[in-house]
């Protein structure tokens, strides 16, 4: 609170008012930075005091004001509000034409299930589609029948949020993010993607910079596990053959339809322990000489209702050094 005039005894002076110095006027602190060459001369010629040198302030530097985006209402999608807030006219996002011709038509099938503790739901089976186009999710439920599911469309074209972003700027949902047990949240539901098709590692070889390491080796561990890359597998040992020939080389000339060496790698693989932890063991199963017919599937019918028990057809060469004709048949001993 001010002092009144009859409570003030003493007032400012020019001794009193020197650059640099501070002042209080009506409560508030003034600092006096420069005076006039006139005042400077008065001060020297009558009150014998020299003022000081201007002090030099350092103006802040203007700043334009960003403008603020409105805040979210829920109409349409954020990019809507944020295309009709710069321009009167309201007017539909910009879309990136160049990515939507390339990508037309190229989807990323996975499947998954609810990751959730309600048993009535361990049952549902969902598809998952992710468009490259435009980045939207499509959810379809598999029908089951005599469980009361119907199925159907669970989520229509759609671009998710992932859980946790500023709803005025989302985070969408990316191919980096899919891979085999991950979990998908989409408006409160959680998705755990189980299985993939092969699609989708032919696009992470086609794009490994897009996908990390892990993602990539969850979706080949799962397909090999199912037995979908046998034509990999044949290719990556028959270029291991090449930088590593074996030591007793086999003249295949003789024997044109016998079994090669990528064959007999081939063979060694198994895939029941690739299901249980995604990763493709060797199994050195013991081997002996009992003959290892090539007969077909029909053949194999066949012989289910016209042969006797332990015998078919044989259509092929046998492995070894007999060789039956087409038409005969062959007896397995009781030791093979």
């Amino acid at each position: 609170m001010e002092l009144s005039s009859a409570e003030t005894s003493q007032y400012y002076s020019p001794r009193d008012l020197l650059v640099g110095g501070t002042i209080f006027v009506f409560g508030r602190k003034f600092l006096l930075l420069d005076c006039d060459q006139f005042t400077r001369r008065y001060y020297e010629r009558v009150l014998k005091i020299i003022q000081p040198d201007a002090v030099r302030v350092k103006s802040p530097e203007p700043r334009t004001p960003k403008p603020s985006l409105p805040i979210y209402l829920g109409l349409g999608t954020p990019e809507d509000s944020i295309a009709s807030h710069h321009s009167l006219v309201p007017r539909s996002p910009r879309k990136d034409v160049v990515t939507y011709l390339v990508n037309m038509n190229k989807h990323l099938r996975y499947g998954c299930v609810l990751d959730n503790a309600h048993p009535e739901d361990t049952i549902r089976k969902f598809v998952l589609s992710l468009s490259l186009a435009d980045g939207t999710i499509t959810i379809m439920e598999s029908t089951i029948r005599n469980s009361g599911i119907r199925g159907g469309r669970f989520l229509s074209p759609t671009k998710v949020w992932k859980p946790d972003c500023d709803p005025n700027a989302p985070e969408y949902y990316t191919a980096k993010d899919f891979y085999i047990g991950a979990i998908i949240i989409v408006h409160a539901h959680r998705f755990r993607i189980v299985s993939s098709d092969l699609y989708v590692y032919r696009y992470m070889q086609a794009h490994p910079e897009m996908f990390s390491t892990t993602a990539i080796e969850t979706v080949q561990a799962y397909l090999l596990a199912e037995g979908h890359l046998k034509e990999d597998l044949r290719q990556a040992i028959a270029e291991d053959c090449k930088r590593h020939p074996p030591e007793d080389v086999v003249d295949y000339a003789i024997e044109p339809r016998g079994i090669g060496e990528v064959d007999k790698r081939l063979e060694n693989f198994t895939l029941e322990d690739a299901k249980k932890d995604g990763q493709i063991m060797a199994a050195g199963a013991a081997r002996h000489d009992c003959p290892s017919p090539v007969i077909p599937d029909e053949e194999i019918k066949k012989g289910y209702h016209s042969n006797e028990h332990g015998e078919l057809a044989l259509q092929g060469q046998i492995k070894g050094d007999e060789v039956v004709r087409v038409g005969k048949s062959v007896r397995f001993d009781d030791q093979c």
